[in-house]
């Protein structure tokens, strides 16, 4: 699977990570990440 993080900062640039990983156990880490992004876009966390 592959996961796309977007960000684009208040002057207008932007940054792109892809993150690729196996879909199957449950990840502690990326528990950490969703439980910290924003719920939609133009929100922070």
């Amino acid at each position: 699977m592959e996961m796309h993080l977007v960000h684009k900062s208040a002057q207008g640039a932007v940054a792109v990570v892809a993150v690729m990983f196996d879909q199957g156990a449950e990840n502690s880490e990326l528990n950490k990440l969703w439980a910290t992004m924003p719920e939609k876009a133009d929100q922070t966390a």
